[in-house]
């Protein structure tokens, strides 16, 4: 019985207060005043989650303006005594292995009752016989392909140890659940998966005593990484490089007071970072799209030299990253350069924004020739304002481009589809939307003929991410939105190993700040998993890449100590979207 480990520290007659409350009750005039407003009650300590392994003290806070008669303490169902006078609170010694739920009953001077939340604890009694597990440790990551051990502490006076491995989490179907007198069990190269184990010791009367926590960790190729210096750095593409790791292309500032810089930096297959590398001068870089190139990387970006006065430019790298060219394509006003293609004659094709001071953007594209040099700039304007945010070359040899375009009447932005043929003269030109704001972030060209182009849809005041699959020409054949309360938006897409899609973007639904959002979903746009992989800062992710282990690498930027102390934010999922530091099915 649960009362046999309970022990009371304190019990006060309670015949003098209850006598007390009786003549307060009674008016002046002999009538009765009565009291029907339950007492406020609930439990302080253990705090939810903790796991008690000795004698603790349930404390509990119980207030009301006529004062509290009595608080009862409850384990899971049973009552484990009642405390009449505060401070309040009772000892519970554990004995078993297993969940429990906490709660406190208050009554006051007047009858009323009130119970308060539950309190989960673990219970895990003889503590001293319970081994420790110390690797791998809770929650943690372990990299594919590498051998692995289990190991725990030694326990004083135990001559055997079972050890449990299973993919459950309830440690059904174990993998192994070998007795041995060692520490430490091999458990070899384990298959990308979460694992779930725990051990037991038995002593020299032939005794087994209880079972350690339970552990849990991930084995997969999956990282999160966080890259900066003092000020200002940010995420802007991704690549992988054909060898198992990552081209990661950014921003970085040196301090609050330096100039920003492109950073381009090389990551191995497991996050570790094997080269990194910076361009710029005394003006302020940015690095916005990166493609693969002859061995080497053009990158797409633009370089600030005043306030207002913005140009773009085009940069070529080896293998390496050391730099091999850099082109600049000065203008009065602003340029943005946002995406990046090769033509089939190996000249590039630059897509971005254009603007006068005091002008609004102007679709920017740029041709140059192999080395960057320019060929034409033209800027397209259709309606009062447009900006492309995503270039991709088509099968037919052309280039498809989204964005938004701002209508003159409405003042507001709405979906744009831009598609060129091989000579770069435009074939047709579709725009989506509603009331609200509306903006597409990127395209995918299919297999079909067809597009599909994620965007944002405002609704109620929100945003939603926006999915549209179109024809060949652009005309909608389905729409789907993705969302919660808040804003959120779609800011990156890519097909994804084995069918289907990965969209990511932000999501303000959860949490108090903007946050990563990740979301897979099928063929026909229905959601296989959604993901939420930062709740607690700021953060938006830039691009992503389908991974050959039906995973997903993502690169943004995550925002720290206010707005002007950012990082670049790299990671690597698994193929149900789990990222490290992982969290548990």
């Amino acid at each position: 019985m649960a009362s046999e480990h309970m022990t009371k520290r304190r019990r006060l007659a309670g015949e003098g207060v209850a006598a007390l409350a009786l003549l307060c009750a009674c008016g002046w005039d002999g009538g009765t005043v009565v009291d029907g407003t339950a007492p406020r009650v609930e439990i302080t300590s253990p705090e939810p989650g903790a796991v008690v392994t000795e004698t603790v003290s349930i404390v509990v806070l119980a207030e009301d303006e006529g004062g509290i008669a009595s608080v009862e303490f409850l384990l899971d169902s049973d009552s484990l005594g009642v405390d009449e006078s505060a401070p309040f609170e009772w000892e519970w010694t554990p004995a078993e292995d297993r969940e429990r739920e906490l709660r406190a009953r208050a009554r006051d001077l007047a009858g009323n009752e009130a119970l308060s939340e539950a309190v989960t604890v673990w219970e895990m009694g003889d503590a001293e016989w319970r081994p420790r597990p110390f690797s791998p440790m809770d929650s943690t990551q372990t990299q594919s392909g590498a051998p692995l051990s289990l190991r725990w502490r030694a326990v004083d006076g135990a001559v055997r140890y079972e050890c449990v491995l299973s993919t459950r989490a309830d440690l059904s179907e174990p993998l192994l659940a070998p007795s041995s007198a060692d520490t430490t069990l091999p458990a070899g190269v384990l298959p990308d998966s979460w694992y779930f184990w725990r051990v037991r010791a038995r002593d020299a009367e032939d005794l087994w005593h209880g079972w350690s926590a339970t552990f849990r960790f991930h084995v997969g190729r999956v990282f999160s990484r966080h890259d900066g210096d003092e000020g200002s750095d940010g995420g802007g593409d991704i690549l992988l490089d054909g060898e198992g790791g990552y081209v990661c292309l950014g921003f970085a500032t040196a301090s609050e007071a330096a100039d920003r810089d492109i950073r381009l930096q090389r990551l191995d297959e497991q996050g570790r970072l094997t080269w990194s590398r910076d361009y710029g001068g005394t003006d302020d870089e940015e690095g916005r799209a990166i493609i693969a190139v002859d061995g080497g990387y053009v990158i797409a970006g633009s370089r600030e030299s005043a306030p207002g006065t913005r140009s773009a430019l085009l940069l070529k790298t080896d293998a390496e990253g050391s730099e091999t060219w850099l082109q600049h394509f000065p203008s009065i006003g602003e340029q943005r350069a946002e995406a990046v293609a090769r033509r089939a004659g190996g000249g590039y094709l630059v897509a971005g924004g254009r603007r006068s001071l005091g002008e609004p953007y102007r679709l920017l594209l740029i041709e140059t020739d192999a080395w960057g040099n320019e060929l034409w700039m033209t800027t397209h304007a259709w309606n009062y304002s447009e900006y492309a945010h995503d270039l991709q070359p088509t099968p037919d040899g052309g280039f498809v481009i989204s964005g938004y375009t701002v209508l003159e009447s409405s003042a507001l932005p709405i979906v744009f589809l831009l598609k060129l043929d091989a000579d770069l003269e435009i074939e047709w030109q579709r725009e989506y939307g509603g009331a609200g704001r509306n903006e597409g972030f990127a395209v995918l060209p299919l297999e079909s003929g067809g597009y599909l182009v994620a965007a944002s849809v405002e609704s109620a005041g929100a945003n939603d991410l926006w999915l549209l699959r179109t024809d060949a020409q652009g005309v909608v054949i389905s729409h789907l939105t993705y969302g919660g309360d808040g804003d959120d938006l779609a800011l990156a897409l890519a097909p994804r190993t084995g069918g289907g899609y990965f969209l990511a973007g932000s999501s303000a639904s959860i949490g108090e700040e903007p946050a990563l959002w990740l979301l897979a979903v099928d063929d026909g746009g229905d959601a296989l998993w959604s993901r939420v992989v930062a709740r607690y800062q700021p953060a938006e992710v830039a691009a992503i890449r389908a991974t050959p282990d039906g995973g997903l690498v993502a690169i943004g930027t995550s925002t720290w100590d206010g707005p002007d102390r950012s990082e670049i934010w790299t990671i690597k999922t698994d193929p149900t979207g789990y990222a490290f530091p992982p969290v548990a099915p």
